[in-house]
């Protein structure tokens, strides 16, 4: 088996934008969210840079990593997501960002491919850095292609300390009201039968 064309290293953009308030007040309520910051100060939720990243993703997948391009795919899901932080986020903030299809591994359940997604500020410091991996079920490559990701295993130390537990509510809607928030409009996000057509059990 030969590996499959996968443009590792290709980057697309820049892109161009802007942390809007009423947006990512949205992104809060859609997310049950109720951080009293967002709505009376500049901050913005943590993960609200996705909703700004969605098209550059998107196009780096279609050029770098399409799923066609590898062998034995019948479905695939958003599989792990990274996110380091390397300033804070603020409403109003004027952001850059660029796609680059970073790398290719192999696991049990099929090929996990990452896109590396940096946000920089108005002086190319980085702001926000997404290292966004789709897993391809049922894919197979030959060996893994590009850096390997970093271990972000739990360590189990920490695991024999814990410090609390929190519950969250996911709301019946929750998955629609964050569709119109975030642009992710996925059908495998909304509706049963596409999510099954996709792979998801």
């Amino acid at each position: 088996m030969s590996d499959p064309t996968l443009h590792i290293g290709l980057v697309v953009g820049p892109y161009v934008g802007r942390i809007d308030p009423d947006a990512a007040q949205a992104y809060a309520l859609a997310t049950n969210d109720p951080n009293p910051a967002y709505f009376e100060g500049d901050a913005v939720p943590p993960v609200y840079t996705v909703a700004l990243i969605l098209p550059a993703l998107h196009e780096g997948i279609r050029l770098g990593s399409p799923p066609d391009a590898i062998p034995g795919v019948r479905g695939g899901v958003h599989g792990e997501h990274d996110v380091f932080f390397h300033q804070r986020v603020r409403q109003g903030m004027a952001l850059r960002w660029t796609s680059e299809t970073y790398c290719a591994t192999q696991t049990g359940a099929g090929t996990m491919v990452t896109q590396r997604l940096v946000l920089t500020d108005e002086h190319d410091a980085p702001v926000v850095e997404h290292l966004w991996s789709s897993l391809y079920l049922g894919g197979k490559i030959d060996a893994q292609l590009g850096p390997p990701l970093r271990d972000h295993t739990f360590p189990d130390d920490a695991r024999r300390r814990p410090l609390g537990s929190h519950a969250f509510e996911v709301t019946g809607d929750q998955s629609f009201r964050y569709a119109g928030a975030s642009t992710d409009h996925a059908p495998m996000h909304v509706d049963d039968e596409a999510a099954r057509r996709g792979g998801s059990p």
